[in-house]
């Protein structure tokens, strides 16, 4: 008996690409599937895309949101709400799966019965060239989720795209911090669900994985930094199930730290809008300060860099302005 798999695909405006992403779908070797794409209020022309070609495959179901949610989130929830299989399979449409990767997910789940499986990830760059993300650990493997997290901390060694029961998706989905995230929710989703995983295996097949210059945190928008508020998040929920000294904690404090030292710099040159965007970035750097041991990710961000942090938020905004100031002065001075 097969393993209907439930392809769940949130999509925005994404006339471009999601043809492509729907016929590595429909290319699959396995066939017991459905894809549910849930619209968020595309203004292009998304959704006849994926009328027509629902018109000659039943499994493909088009759902429209009424109102838009701003991220990926939110309808890629609703798709796996509505979806049937016991397990859904998240496919974004801008990417595209290796043809045969759902039977690789059927074989792997039919082999271990893990809550989630998942396969290689190689991404796709504005120019057309690819890199596969290289793992470091054992994918022979079947381990318990709260094992696999700190393969996602402070850099992601796995890509976690795959399979999940889709029980366990709907039960991580209730964590409260979710309602609060505005941006990358999807990164907290995943670490959430890991740490209730009973076990995730490892499938040979790929997803693919396209870069884009003009997302939100590829691009200046005051919605980049929400992404701190992600990290102070997710650094409470390794806190609260993993003890001291542990790797995990010690990877995502590297990981907040490493984040908001990138961040004090963007801020310091950020040119914003609003007096309420800025004072909203302002208050999650100054929390994110409050939640990063800044001493105990030296190494990860270097002494001088540790050292510049220790004086404070508001002194490393004036050299990061200064540095910026320079840096100008210097281009001018080439290219005058």
């Amino acid at each position: 008996m097969t393993q209907l798999l439930s392809i769940v695909m949130p999509a925005y405006n994404a006339s471009d690409y999601i043809a492509e992403a729907i016929g590595s779908v429909l290319d699959q070797t396995y066939s017991d599937w459905e894809l549910v794409v849930v619209d968020d209020c595309s203004t292009d022309n998304t959704c006849d895309i994926v009328k027509d070609i629902a018109a000659h495959d039943r499994r493909l179901r088009l759902v429209e949101r009424a109102s838009n949610s701003g991220s990926a989130f939110m309808p890629r929830l609703e798709a796996v709400k509505r979806a049937n299989g016991n397990y859904v399979v998240e496919l974004d449409s801008d990417d595209r799966l290796e043809h045969d990767y759902l039977q690789k997910i059927a074989g792997k789940i039919e082999e271990t019965g893990a809550d989630a499986v998942f396969g290689n990830t190689v991404f796709i760059y504005p120019d057309g060239h690819q890199s596969a993300l290289l793992t470091e650990f054992d994918r022979n493997a079947v381990v318990k989720g709260r094992t696999h997290v700190r393969h996602t901390l402070d850099g992601w060694s796995d890509g976690c795209w795959g399979a999940i029961r889709r029980s366990l998706y709907l039960e991580a989905s209730k964590h409260p911090d979710l309602n609060r995230l505005a941006m990358s929710a999807d990164e907290f989703l995943i670490r959430a669900i890991l740490t209730m995983a009973g076990s995730v295996a490892f499938f040979e097949s790929t997803y693919y994985y396209r870069i884009h210059p003009l997302s939100i945190t590829r691009r200046e928008h005051p919605r980049i930094f929400d992404v701190i508020d992600t990290d102070i998040r997710l650094k409470r929920l390794i806190y609260s199930i993993y003890p001291p000294k542990s790797e995990e904690r010690k990877l995502i404090n590297r990981q907040l730290t490493a984040n908001l030292w990138a961040y004090l710099r963007t801020y310091s040159t950020f040119a914003f809008t609003s007096e309420s965007d800025r004072k909203k970035a302002y208050r999650l750097i100054k929390d994110a300060y409050s939640n990063a041991d800044i001493a105990g990710a030296r190494q990860r961000i270097g002494t001088l860099r540790t050292c510049a942090m220790m004086l404070g938020v508001d002194s490393v905004i004036t050299m990061h302005k200064l540095l910026a100031s320079l840096g100008k002065r210097q281009q001018l001075q080439k290219h005058p």
